[in-house]
């Protein structure tokens, strides 16, 4: 919902920050003032500091964050230049996002956590140095395939209602080799996706012989 027109109303309370209301829904805009003067495009998120009285913006489709504050009916620029780009500043009016689609405040009002979406990063705002900054975020422990096996690998434990096919016996002397191809046809419109794993195993005699990644 493009959210355009805007009338703020002094809180009663932290939580009743603001009141809104539909003027135009094709009058958005990029534009800094008080009241129905000011222009938001697509907006997604909002974040109430009570330490403050103030309410921040993701003005998501303007590449910003913007900052209101009822008592005066005024909304304006806190981050951002406009353009879709991922650059940190560090200053705020250097610092640039792309579509900012989430937004909250903490230690005790000091920081806001951006969610600048189309770049995949969590951005920080400090409120008292006017900087932004990267949020560390690990991928260390994020599941993942290893190249190359560690050591052999152990053949799952396969359900009893997976399907088996036996095949009738070999006769093959010792030091000869034994050559066996394998064909495996999947359903119309199905694929092997290559970040997951996959293996097969091989038992002869009862003794396994695979498996293979």
């Amino acid at each position: 919902m493009e959210e355009v027109g805007r009338r703020l109303q002094e809180p009663s309370s932290p939580y009743e920050s603001t009141r809104l209301f539909m003027q135009n829904l094709f009058a958005s805009g990029d534009v800094d003032g008080k009241g129905v003067d000011a222009k938001l495009q697509h907006p997604l998120c909002v974040a109430w500091a009570p330490e403050h009285s103030l309410l921040y913006v993701a003005d998501s489709y303007n590449h910003k964050i913007k900052v209101v504050d009822p008592k005066v009916k005024q909304c304006s620029t806190l981050a951002g230049t406009g353009e879709a780009a991922d650059t940190v500043g560090p200053e705020f009016k250097k610092s640039c996002f792309n579509e900012p689609g989430g937004i909250c405040v903490g230690d005790n009002g000091k920081l806001l956590y951006v969610a600048d979406t189309n770049n995949h990063q969590v951005k920080v705002l400090d409120l008292s140095t006017k900087t932004v900054s990267l949020f560390p975020i690990s991928t260390d422990y994020m599941d993942s395939v290893p190249s190359k096996p560690s050591g052999t690998a152990k053949a799952p434990t396969l359900p009893k209602s997976a399907a088996r096919k036996e095949m009738p016996p070999v006769a093959v002397s010792a030091g000869q080799a034994l050559v066996m191809s394998l064909t495996l046809t999947l359903p119309e419109g199905t694929k092997l996706t290559e970040e997951a794993p996959s293996c097969w195993a091989l038992s002869a005699e009862d003794e396994e012989c695979g498996p293979d990644k």
